[in-house]
């Protein structure tokens, strides 16, 4: 079961039906790229996630975060080239 990811404020109240953390595959999907892509990614250190033993999660809310920083930046880098 997979749920949209709606980006919320540190001091929203947390859905109980959306689950905080998902897994790497929910969270492909969230961010629409295959799970090898955010594979790399997290290896390259440029997705925000929690290790959980062996286990691997991300965060709704960091998720949320770094797409915002993402579109910033590009768009920070789109302005300045034109």
């Amino acid at each position: 079961m997979t749920h949209a990811m709606a980006p919320q404020q540190p001091n929203e109240p947390v859905d109980p039906d959306d689950p905080i953390l998902i897994t790497e595959r929910e969270a492909a999907k969230v961010l629409c790229i295959s799970p090898r892509k955010l594979w790399d990614l997290r290896q390259q250190g440029d997705v925000p996630h929690i290790r959980l033993g062996r286990a691997v999660r991300y965060s709704r809310r960091d998720l949320a975060a770094w797409i915002d920083a993402q579109a910033r930046s590009r768009g920070n880098k789109a302005s300045t080239h034109g």
